[in-house]
């Protein structure tokens, strides 16, 4: 998978065939699958005020929309092993590092981070059994 413009594009290679989520309507700067069984995505957008949306991966049906707490952009997603909750990170200086609880559009924490953010490349859920 990966994005051009607004448009994320599900490529299966087996078969040679594109499906595209047009639920976009700002450029698309980052996607996550869900880790638990690969049955939901994420996208984020750059913009002023950008929209995460979360859809349904097999369907394209566009599930939940969040908007309001970043700006300029969200560069990172990633959902949490259990699929319960999205970690997102936007590129404003200082940025909001969020975590959600995705299915009620809640905020379950925040923090800011003063340098930029373009500096963080990846988010990864740490196993409970370590």
């Amino acid at each position: 998978m990966y994005f051009v413009a607004s448009v994320v594009v599900l490529l299966n290679t087996a078969i040679n065939k594109q499906r595209f989520y047009l639920g976009h309507d700002q450029e698309v700067i980052s996607i996550a699958v869900s880790t638990l069984d690969g049955k939901f995505m994420a996208s984020g957008e750059l913009a002023l005020n950008p929209a995460i949306h979360i859809w349904n991966r097999k369907t394209l049906e566009t599930l939940v929309v969040i908007k309001g707490l970043h700006s300029q952009g969200v560069h990172l997603l990633q959902f949490t092993n259990d699929n319960k909750f999205l970690v997102t990170c936007g590129l404003n200086n200082p940025s909001a590092v969020i975590i959600y609880d995705w299915e009620l559009s809640e905020v379950v924490i925040s923090t800011s981070i003063a340098a930029p953010t373009q500096d963080i490349f990846a988010l990864h859920e740490i196993p409970k059994e370590v």
